[in-house]
């Protein structure tokens, strides 16, 4: 039996020709998305409700590495291949870009479930964790007890700045304050009508706008958690220049870039806000003491600056990438499975035809997204995808739903 008919909310849509493909959010997924496409030739627009890279993408910096473990998960598969693709990403299209850099990234061993961690990730064959002291002296004076992971290829990265170069491209359009309020199917076609009265028609929408995905009918079964972070910002100083390469414990802080470091962040289930609290800044600074007290010494005497945004997650923390299913017909075309899990069932699942989504990548956007748009692009093209069968399922949206009825009299 086939894959796609042993679980047909899988299975391909039906597709049709790409003739303009419009992309709702202009943060690090919908601008890779974005790009992807351009790059193959295809016409894109796209639509941000404020300003480019001015939502959970919007930070100065942020960093570039895979926080794994030695288990072979979904999520872990996922991060394993997104590193490297997203290095390879930036050093063939942006190689000589100020935005963002390989500095290194020291992981520390800053509790014993930590320390457990990385002791099994050491003794995996492809580990390559390499001795930094004799790198980074500065960042040794810095650390000179700090026990953990060197990570050679981490990397640091200025959101905003990338975003807006990817978004340069000749063939992406781009509409800011363009606030989009429904969705609407035609006959090979979608309209995508905005708070301006505006009618935007393309062959595909790819929905890409994070904590507001579920905002459609045509998404709301999504059920996206929000999570809200603030990091706090401060001017470089004397000592701070040592800090060569970016430190990662409970918190993270970077090098500076344009004479800023950045560090945090806070972790806030269910806050829509974006407000700057005082309170998350002394938290971020508690946690930076935790890495480098004197830093977070002098960091305390500037004065408080940050940034708060709201990341999407999903009910099994892995991001949602691919075409979106019709929830009602879904449900009443699988209602056998609520009540065995394992009924064997082979209608076809009706899909949104032309409808995608690449959202909830939570605090990983960086590294996730771009492989995600990768992907998608291959898919919505009916190439081959670089990811494995079993990893597409685990991304699918439709897992969402499926998972819903299974559990729905749990």
């Amino acid at each position: 039996m086939s894959h796609s008919a042993n679980k047909p909310w899988f299975a391909q849509p039906m597709m049709r020709p790409v003739n303009h493909v419009l992309v709702i959010g202009a943060g690090i997924a919908g601008a890779s998305t974005a790009y992807m496409l351009a790059k193959q030739g295809v016409s894109v627009s796209v639509l941000e409700q404020n300003t480019v890279a001015s939502g959970a993408s919007g930070n100065h910096q942020g960093l570039l590495y895979a926080k794994i473990s030695a288990a072979d998960t979904p999520q872990n598969q996922l991060l394993n291949q997104a590193y490297p693709f997203v290095l390879q990403f930036l050093q063939e299209n942006f190689a000589t870009a100020e935005f963002w850099q390989i500095c290194g990234l020291l992981q520390l061993a800053f509790n014993p479930q930590e320390s457990q961690r990385q002791h099994k990730l050491q003794q995996l064959p492809q580990a390559n964790f390499s001795s930094w002291q004799q790198q980074h002296p500065g960042l040794h004076s810095l650390l000179p007890d700090a026990a953990g992971l060197w990570w050679p290829q981490g990397a640091w990265v200025s959101p905003p700045l990338w975003i807006k170069a990817m978004l340069q491209h000749r063939l992406i359009t781009v509409h800011e304050h363009s606030i989009v309020t429904h969705l609407q199917a035609a006959e090979n076609t979608w309209q995508v009508h905005t708070a301006t009265g505006d009618i935007h028609s393309a062959s595909h929408v790819i929905v890409c706008n994070g904590a507001a995905a579920d905002t459609f009918s045509q998404t709301s079964h999504l059920q996206l958690r929000r999570i809200r972070g603030q990091v706090s910002y401060a001017t470089a100083t004397a000592s701070s220049s040592h800090l060569s390469a970016a430190i990662s414990a409970a918190h993270y802080i970077t090098p500076s870039f344009q004479n800023r470091h950045t560090f945090g962040a806070s972790f806030v289930l269910n806050d829509d806000s974006t407000n700057v609290r005082e309170s998350e800044h002394q938290h971020n600074l508690v946690g930076l003491a935790e890495i480098q007290p004197d830093l977070a010494k002098e960091f305390g005497l500037q004065q408080p600056s940050g940034r708060a945004s709201v990341r999407a997650d999903s009910i099994d923390h892995l991001p949602v990438v691919g075409p979106v299913g019709k929830a009602d017909e879904m449900r009443a075309l699988y209602a056998q499975l609520s009540l065995d899990r394992n009924f064997r069932l082979q209608a076809a699942c009706p899909f949104w035809e032309g409808l995608w989504v690449n959202v909830a990548h939570g605090t990983r956007g960086m590294l996730t997204a771009p492989l995600s748009a990768y992907h998608l692009t291959k898919q919505i093209l009916e190439q081959k995808s670089v990811l494995s069968q079993s990893l597409q399922d685990n991304l699918h949206p439709n897992r969402l739903l499926i998972r819903q009825l299974i559990y729905a009299n749990a």
